[in-house]
């Protein structure tokens, strides 16, 4: 039991960070994240985390980038800028590959619209 105790009592990086924490370094540039990118195949399954980083009120524990809003005019802007990365991102991945998970956090995803996650999933594809 102590070794189970010591093996998973140390610091792991955030589930948000993608690459994690420890793969970035001055040395990793876009031609390296892109590469890792078109180096996924057909056989892979992806994950994906989308941060939404707005709140109607913020929690006192919350450790995430994010801010508090009472307005959605800043959530759509954020989503437009979101959708544009997301097809900037898609077009260096194989079309082959299956994102099998969406990961929505950051802030509080209820903000959104229904449209939005409509939306936004078409977009993924």
């Amino acid at each position: 039991m102590t070794d189970l105790l010591a093996k998973y009592a140390g610091n792991v990086p955030r589930y948000t960070s993608y690459p994690t924490a420890p793969h970035f370094h001055e040395g990793i540039g876009k031609e390296v994240y892109a590469g890792w990118l078109t180096q996924l195949g057909s056989d892979d399954h992806l994950s994906l985390y989308l941060h939404i980083p707005y709140c109607d009120r913020l929690c006192w524990f919350c450790a995430c980038h994010t801010k508090q809003t009472r307005q959605y005019s800043p959530v759509k802007a954020y989503l437009t800028a979101l959708e544009a990365e997301i097809r900037m991102v898609g077009a260096m991945v194989s079309s082959q590959s299956m994102v099998t998970a969406i990961h929505l956090g950051g802030g509080s995803p209820t903000l959104l619209e229904p449209d939005d996650l409509i939306h936004l999933k078409q977009v993924i594809g």
